[in-house]
């Protein structure tokens, strides 16, 4: 058994073939004093090769990776593989459970809760078992994430670079074989301690994340775009040899500083007039916010300060001041 602190798993990770098991967290409420919690994990290996740690589900309402790894964790035989995949669908499993961005439990953000002590509370313990237990054996991590209820993205995968070179080439090595339509680069000089992305930095290890659609919806387009990324990467590491579509040209954007973002200014409607995936210029209309507290008062209008390609846009119609409501990504620039 694998332990730390309040998380451990009866999982065997040494042994070949294909578990299906639990991250167990003990947790105390009012309703189960002596509760746990329970994090599906899958884990399937054969004999000696790469490991690659996979996971979605890290706010509860992205759903579009949690299909794409329920189905991969099903349909992989451990036979079709070399090395060890690490599979963990839902990784907020009580945030999944209430269709919830962040814990319903702790109020805790699980991507950014990697540097808090491990008995401070649930999101925490999981993310140091993921930190302890599985970050330093894996070679790659790939976490699937999308939108959410609030958000829409195009589909892409998330590059993150940092000022170390070589990690970089790794890192965008990794995003290609993806094969997303976008390859986005976010540079963080100083990735955040906090975040999985700084763990896996500082561990060397290289990651990728993804943002495949959102809205509460799950199109089967981007559920797909998922598990080929997965198969391709797999293919990539060395660890398989499976049949997949190969991956089509990558539009490859770059999302540096604050002017590729739009926050609203105002309580109200948000009228969008571009679809994500769509080319805009500096000073060109974007869309419109209706004041809610106001027939006679002029929509405020949105445009962005620089050019570029949407990568997101609010889902939501009904805004409040400081609600995001567009994401822009420049082109790459040659020599960048």
């Amino acid at each position: 058994m694998s332990r730390f602190l309040a998380a451990s798993t009866n999982a065997d990770l040494s042994k070949d073939g294909k578990q299906h098991d639990t991250i167990s967290i003990n947790y105390s409420s009012n309703r189960s004093a002596y509760g746990r919690i329970g994090v599906p994990f899958t884990v399937i290996r054969n004999g000696t090769g790469p490991t690659l740690l996979l996971l979605a589900g890290t706010h509860g309402d992205e759903y579009q990776g949690q299909i794409a790894l329920r189905r991969l964790a099903k349909d992989i035989r451990p036979e079709a593989i070399s090395g060890r995949l690490l599979i963990l669908p839902s990784l907020n499993a009580p945030a999944s459970y209430s269709d919830t961005r962040i814990s319903p439990i702790d109020s805790a953000n699980l991507f950014r809760s990697y540097a808090e002590p491990p008995t401070a509370s649930p999101t925490p313990s999981i993310a140091n078992f993921i930190k302890t237990e599985l970050v330093g054996i894996s070679d790659a991590i790939v976490d699937l994430h999308s939108g959410g209820t609030s958000l829409e993205f195009t589909a892409c995968v998330m590059a993150f670079l940092s000022a170390d070179e070589s990690y970089n080439r790794r890192v965008l090595e990794l995003g290609a074989a993806f094969g997303a339509p976008t390859l986005v680069l976010n540079h963080r000089p100083q990735p955040n301690p906090s975040s999985l992305v700084g763990i896996a930095h500082a561990a060397k290890i290289p990651m990728i994340a993804t943002e495949l659609g959102g809205g509460s919806l799950s199109r089967a387009s981007d559920v797909t775009i998922g598990c080929e990324g997965v198969l391709r990467t797999m293919n990539h590491l060395g660890m398989a040899s499976l049949e997949v579509e190969p991956a089509g040209r990558q539009r490859v954007l770059e999302a540096k500083s604050t002017n590729c973002f739009i926050y609203s200014e105002t309580d109200g409607i948000f009228e969008p007039s571009v679809d994500i995936g769509q080319s805009v210029l500096a000073g060109q209309l974007v869309g419109y916010v209706h004041p809610l507290s106001s027939v006679v008062q002029d929509p405020v209008p949105l445009s962005f300060a620089t050019s570029g390609t949407i990568i997101c846009r609010r889902a939501l119609a009904r805004t409040l001041p400081g609600d995001c409501l567009f994401q822009v990504g420049a082109p790459e620039q040659a020599g960048a």
